[in-house]
């Protein structure tokens, strides 16, 4: 790794035993990834721009795969394993920003724009800080975890992330989504991871608990995601409530 180069992070694996490095080229600004790992006792290093990788996710792990000119086949780089779906799914936006903004990519596989393992609950455009941007909620089907994920709507960019939330307990309380209008909602303690530099979450910030505020470009959308997170009450239960209430009196 050249010595003035920018380390973007490090990340550990193994008890140490594995390191992945992501870093800025100081010449051509863009991201590349260092593999080390130890192999008898001594450190082994391999180098991989993320233009030259592609990723995909095998339970618990993600795998990156390179490319062999000389076997003509993609070939296993790494495979890294997890302790929590949520440290998973930032090292994966993170590469897939990197190789998105990246000007050597040539392309992106369709199956690198997802994540194997989870389910999309709702889709929907919003004004995001100025721009246009798609709204995703995921559910991972092993933890059932679920996830706020915002990507680039259109243009070269189409899908790249730009930032992504985990929904905690806190959404189980009554003051957790505020609807402020027919296409606006407020959500409170939200914490966003950007992967994006110019975008700047403060502008969606509102009030002084910094309650951030989502902008749908339909009111149906703006229904339909209050619907997922506090669905209405049905018909059926009014009628069967009512009647208990009549026979009781």
């Amino acid at each position: 790794m050249p010595s003035d180069a920018r380390v973007l992070f490090m990340r550990p694996f193994n008890d140490r035993q594995i390191s992945l490095t992501a870093y800025l080229s100081p010449r051509q600004r863009n991201p590349y990834f260092l593999l080390r790992m130890y192999h008898l006792g001594s450190p082994w290093f391999s180098l991989r721009g993320a233009h030259e990788l592609c990723i995909a996710r095998d339970s618990s792990s993600l795998q990156f795969w390179r490319w062999s000119p000389v076997d003509e086949c993609s070939k296993l780089w790494a495979s890294l394993s997890f302790m929590t779906w949520e440290e998973m799914v930032l090292l994966y936006c993170c590469f897939l920003s990197f190789k998105a903004r990246n000007t050597l990519t040539v392309q992106i596989a369709p199956q690198e724009l997802s994540l194997r393992g989870e389910r999309k609950l709702f889709q929907a455009r919003i004004d995001d800080d100025g721009s246009r941007h798609s709204l995703i909620v995921y559910e991972d089907t092993m933890t059932k975890g679920i996830r706020l994920h915002a990507a680039v709507w259109d243009g070269a960019l189409r899908q790249c992330p730009v930032w992504t939330a985990f929904v905690t307990h806190q959404s189980a309380s009554s003051t957790w989504m505020k609807r402020v209008s027919k296409f606006k909602v407020r959500l409170a303690d939200i914490q966003l991871y950007v992967f994006c530099q110019d975008y700047q979450q403060q502008n969606q910030r509102r009030g002084s608990a910094g309650a951030f505020e989502i902008c749908f470009v339909s009111e149906e959308a703006s229904k339909r995601f209050r619907e997922l997170f506090a669905p209405p009450v049905t018909e059926s239960i009014i009628t069967i409530e009512t009647t208990e209430k009549t026979e009781k009196s």
